[in-house]
C-alpha cells in the first residue's frame, strides 16, 4: 500500500485521500454506513478514523446519549487534503460542526443511498453515477417548483449507445410515519412537474420511493397513483437498494403494483439508461456531474 509521511510525521495511506472526500460528500456520516466503502469491518474502520482524527482531519460531532451512533465529519484541515488527494473542487465537500437539528434518521438514509451508488457502480462497467443531498438541491430550488426531492441520484450510462445517456432519479425517504395525504401531493407536485425540460439539472427523471416494508410500498404507490406520477414513481424497500443493490431488480413501479398487489418487484434502474425504455422524455446530453465513485470507488 502506497503510504507517505505527514508534515508532522504521521503517515498518510493512499486511500485516506478518498475517505476524506467520502465524509465531505456526505457531509456528516456513522461508521457503520461508511464501512463498506472502505474496510471489511467496523472495527478496522473506527481505527481508521481514529488515526485520522488524530491528525485533524476528521472531527467527532457531539451526541447527546454516548449509547447512540457516534457522527464523523470532515474539518478544514481535511477539505484541504481531499481536494488536494483526490482532484475535487471545494464546493463538493461539505463541512458540517453539529447536526443537532437535523433528521438523523433521513440523513442516514441518505447516506446508504451514497454508499449503495458507490458499490453498485464499483460493480457495473459503463455505469457512473453521482448523489446529490437535498441541502444543495434546496440551494437550486426556484420559486415555480413545488417540492424537494430528499436527494437527488445522477446516473450515466454510455454502454452500447454511441452517447452518453443520463437520468435523474428523485428519491424520496419514507419514515413510515407521513399520512398517505402527503403522498398524494408529492406525487402531484411531480405530475406537474413532468413536462419541465429541466429538473435539478436533471432533463429526464423519475422518482424513486424507498419504505421499510411491502405493505408501506402497496400504500405508497396507490398514493401516488391516486396523485398522477404512478407511471414514473418507483417503490422500493430500503434494505433491499441498500449495500451495494440499488441496480438490482428490486423495484416495483407504483402503477403495476396496484394492478398486481402480490408481484415480485421486477424493475432496475439500469432499465431506466437503456435505449428500450424511454420514459416518455427526450433523450439529452449528459450534464457532465463527476462521478461519485471516481473519488471513492477504488479502495
Amino acid at each position: 500500500m502506497n503510504t507517505k509521511r505527514g508534515e508532522h510525521g504521521f503517515r498518510l495511506v493512499a486511500r485516506d485521500g478518498r475517505i476524506l472526500y467520502a465524509l465531505g460528500r456526505l457531509g456528516a456520516v456513522t461508521i457503520r454506513d461508511l464501512t463498506p466503502l472502505f474496510w471489511g469491518s467496523e472495527h478496522t474502520a473506527r481505527h481508521s478514523l481514529g488515526r485520522l482524527r488524530a491528525q485533524g482531519f476528521v472531527r467527532m460531532l457531539g451526541r447527546e446519549d454516548p449509547s447512540n451512533p457516534g457522527w464523523f465529519s470532515l474539518t478544514h484541515r481535511g477539505a484541504e487534503l481531499a481536494c488536494t488527494a483526490t482532484g475535487c473542487d471545494s464546493d463538493d465537500l461539505r463541512i458540517v460542526a453539529s447536526i443537532q437539528r437535523r433528521n438523523r434518521a433521513a440523513l442516514r438514509s441518505q447516506n446508504r443511498l451514497w454508499v449503495s451508488l458507490v458499490l453498485a457502480c464499483r460493480r457495473t462497467m459503463g455505469i457512473q453515477g453521482d448523489l446529490i443531498p437535498e441541502a444543495e438541491l434546496r440551494r437550486q430550488k426556484v420559486s415555480d417548483v413545488p417540492v424537494v426531492p430528499d436527494a437527488l441520484v445522477v446516473l450515466v450510462s454510455n454502454v452500447d449507445t454511441e452517447a452518453e445517456r443520463e437520468i435523474g432519479v428523485m428519491a424520496e425517504f419514507d419514515s413510515g410515519l407521513e399520512r398517505m395525504p402527503v403522498w398524494v401531493r408529492k406525487a402531484r407536485a411531480y405530475a406537474s412537474l413532468r413536462h419541465r425540460l429541466d429538473l435539478y439539472g436533471a432533463r429526464r427523471w423519475v422518482v424513486l420511493a424507498a419504505v421499510a416494508n411491502e405493505r408501506r410500498a402497496r400504500r405508497v404507490a396507490e398514493a401516488v397513483v391516486s396523485g398522477g406520477a404512478g407511471a414514473y414513481t418507483f417503490v422500493a424497500l430500503e434494505t433491499q437498494i441498500h449495500g451495494g443493490g440499488l441496480f438490482d431488480r428490486v423495484l416495483w413501479r407504483s402503477d403495476l403494483l396496484t394492478s398486481a398487489p402480490a408481484s415480485p418487484p421486477s424493475s432496475s434502474l439500469i432499465d431506466l439508461i437503456t435505449p428500450a425504455n424511454e420514459t416518455g422524455q427526450r433523450n439529452q446530453p449528459a450534464a457532465g456531474r463527476p462521478s461519485a465513485a471516481e473519488f471513492a470507488g477504488k479502495t
